[in-house]
């Protein structure tokens, strides 16, 4: 009696070889939207403290937190014009940006919009009241 080897079917192997390149490739597109600085659930902007008051002329620190995103940068902004102006400031673990109010009172709208995404943003309410 002769005893024949069985034929080892090559489907696994096919199988295991589709699914690493299906892997590789989801891998490839999960860092290239890493290296964008995005992440697959979008960026959301946060600014604290959402309200303040300030003196006409006078200068308050925001901070804005980027979430969803490994960049925190963020461009800062007056809405209005003549609203004052907001230049960044250095030194915090946030994103910060220090505003110098106008010597007119009013209300006015610090906006912090995200690098990563700029379709995104959040802003603080800010109400400037006479010396």
């Amino acid at each position: 009696m002769t005893i024949m080897p069985r034929q080892q079917s090559k489907q696994p192997l096919m199988i295991l070889i589709v699914f690493a390149v299906v892997m590789g490739f989801l891998g490839y597109e999960m860092l290239q939207f890493r290296l964008a600085g995005k992440k697959v659930h979008g960026v959301e902007v946060q600014v604290r403290p959402e309200q303040a008051t300030v003196k006409a002329g006078e200068s308050q620190t925001f901070e804005a937190a980027v979430l969803g995103s490994e960049d925190p940068d963020v461009i800062w902004s007056v809405q209005e014009a003549n609203g004052g102006m907001i230049v960044s400031a250095p030194g915090s673990k946030f994103a910060a940006g220090k505003y110098t109010a106008p010597g007119v009172a009013g209300t006015y709208h610090v906006v912090a919009r995200s690098k990563a995404d700029e379709r995104r943003s959040a802003e603080c309410v800010v109400t400037v009241t006479p010396r």
